[in-house]
């Protein structure tokens, strides 16, 4: 869905599926590009390059969180 939707360029559509956290924009089609490279025009791109950094930003603090807890369960998992 997320790659129809920035192929298509409907930039309303693609930031509500960046909103769910299950949507992965680093995910390839069957081609090998991810949403970013299928991206209709720049306001798309902008808006997937903005939630991977979200989504770096979100597994970064989880990871500092889990080595602080020593939580080497949960890392594995993340991994």
């Amino acid at each position: 869905a997320l790659h129809l939707a920035c192929r298509l360029g409907r930039i309303p559509l693609v930031e509500c599926l960046l909103a769910c956290d299950r949507c992965d924009p680093s995910l390839v089609d069957g081609r090998g590009r991810t949403a970013l490279q299928v991206a209709k025009n720049r306001q798309v791109q902008a808006a997937v390059e903005y939630a991977r950094s979200r989504q770096v930003t979100r597994l970064t603090q989880l990871m500092h969180a889990l080595v602080g807890r020593g939580d080497e369960a949960g890392l594995r998992q993340l991994f």
